[in-house]
């Protein structure tokens, strides 16, 4: 098994200081009921393609939702690889992201007749993961299913930085913080060996970075979070806060 030992280390400004333009979009318009045999679209930057077109997957009699995925880099938060077509509703403040459960295999539904996880009869959130052009971005769609038919659309949200997280529900400042901000973070256990696990004082991203300056990865990190490094070979890393406060080695 690989050991990784942690080394602390604060830098003030280690990386430099940096400008993010980052921004959340957000869609509030009016309420969307899926209809019997209808669609409903989900354009996340309003360029007039939709990213999402749910549909009634059922055949006459009460709506059932379900969605085709335009392409393979289109994908909605799902229950396991068990119930892999089967859409997972999640709750505000849920981090989305590449670890967010995508287990579709091309469509996916919400309770479909072969689930055993049903979807929650309640306001709730859908994460989402999505191409526009050659970049991949993350978002949520605010939904209702009153489990009898009504499927509601009320909003949806998507953080315009590629490859940055966005929680369930946020609306306003970007996770992408800004050059004025300076928040600390712990890393434990140390040693370790597959896993880390991330500590905030405040909700914040934290990057990875190798010795070459090269950002490996960005996770938003509300309180606490688990990382899995099996995937990183052996070396040494940077985990750093914005504005380099508090930067930390990770030898593997």
């Amino acid at each position: 098994m690989k050991k990784t030992t942690l080394l602390f280390l604060v830098f003030a400004g280690f990386f430099g200081a940096q400008n993010v333009n980052a921004a959340i979009v957000y869609n509030n318009g009016a309420d969307q009921t899926l209809a019997s045999g209808g669609s409903l679209t989900i354009d996340f930057n309003n360029d007039g393609t939709p990213e999402y077109t749910f549909q009634d997957m059922g055949f006459g009699g009460a709506v059932q939702p379900g969605i085709m995925f335009a392409t393979a880099n289109h994908h909605l938060t799902t229950v396991s690889t068990g119930e892999w077509d089967v859409l997972r509703g999640v709750n505000a403040g849920f981090t989305i992201d590449a670890f967010a459960g995508f287990f579709d295999m091309g469509d996916a539904y919400v309770d479909p007749g072969w689930a055993t996880t049903m979807f929650p009869t309640t306001d709730t959130y859908i994460g989402a993961q999505f191409r526009i052009g050659t970049s991949d971005y993350f978002g949520w769609i605010l939904v209702n299913w009153n489990a009898n038919g009504t499927f509601i659309v009320k909003s949806f949200a998507y953080e315009s930085t590629p490859n940055t997280a966005i929680t369930a529900g946020a609306t306003g400042q970007s996770a992408a913080l800004s050059e004025n901000a300076a928040v600390d973070f712990e890393l434990y256990p140390n040693p370790a060996n597959s896993t880390i696990t991330l500590s905030v004082d405040e909700p914040t991203n934290v990057t990875i970075t190798d010795v070459l300056g090269n950002t490996l990865e960005t996770r938003f990190v509300s309180q606490a979070e688990t990382l899995d490094l099996t995937a990183y070979t052996a070396g040494i890393y940077f985990v750093s806060s914005p504005n380099g406060k508090s930067t930390k080695f990770i030898k593997l």
